[in-house]
């Protein structure tokens, strides 16, 4: 199962500690017109604004996509990251946050967040193509959990539900894959 988006906008971070320095990009998503739909518990999805129509009754989803260095990670956060040919991330379904007692927080909407990691050449490439003003077409994000991610009716496979068992506290499900599509030449 994949998710198709396009970048509205993209941030490189540097993070120096010591002698060493790192980086990893976000990427802020909205669905492409070719996403299809990820219905998320009973009350979120995230889809492209012409497709809404049919999903009025749910409240729409942002995805924020960070692509990180994976050798920057060690063995043990690997190991507890759970992280290996086949999972090279998460996709974490975070609940609307309200304001506290007090009003001390704002008010978030819910969200997406997949944290990707990958080999520290090919952030790089990316980095460097973005930054040489190459623009991100399509963003493919391969997700899967047995159990919780399911096909709708749809013959297509263009609807995937998202089963959450409680909506108020965070749910995650495996990325098994990435593909950024950077056009070459406008």
């Amino acid at each position: 199962m994949f998710l198709v988006m396009e970048a509205r906008r993209a941030v490189l971070s540097h993070a120096v500690d010591g002698n060493s320095s790192s980086a990893e990009l976000l990427f802020e998503c909205i669905p492409s017109g070719e996403s299809g739909v990820l219905e998320v518990g009973a009350n979120y999805v995230f889809m492209s604004e012409k497709q809404l129509g049919g999903h009025r009754d749910r409240s729409p989803c942002e995805l924020r996509l960070w692509v990180r260095d994976k050798g920057r990670l060690s063995n043990e956060r690997i190991a507890k990251l759970g992280l290996s040919e086949e999972k090279i991330g998460e996709l974490g379904f975070f609940p609307a946050i309200g304001p506290g007692p007090g009003d001390f927080f704002r008010t978030q909407p819910a969200t997406l967040e997949a944290f990707v990691f990958v080999n520290g050449q090919l952030l790089e490439d990316i980095a460097n193509a973005l930054k040489v003003g190459r623009k991100t077409e399509l963003i493919y994000v391969d997700i899967e959990h047995k159990g919780a991610l399911a096909y709708g009716w749809e013959p297509d496979g263009s609807r995937i539900v998202w089963k959450i068992d409680n909506a108020r506290e965070p749910s995650y499900v495996n990325v098994t894959g990435l593909k950024i599509r950077l056009s070459l030449f406008g």
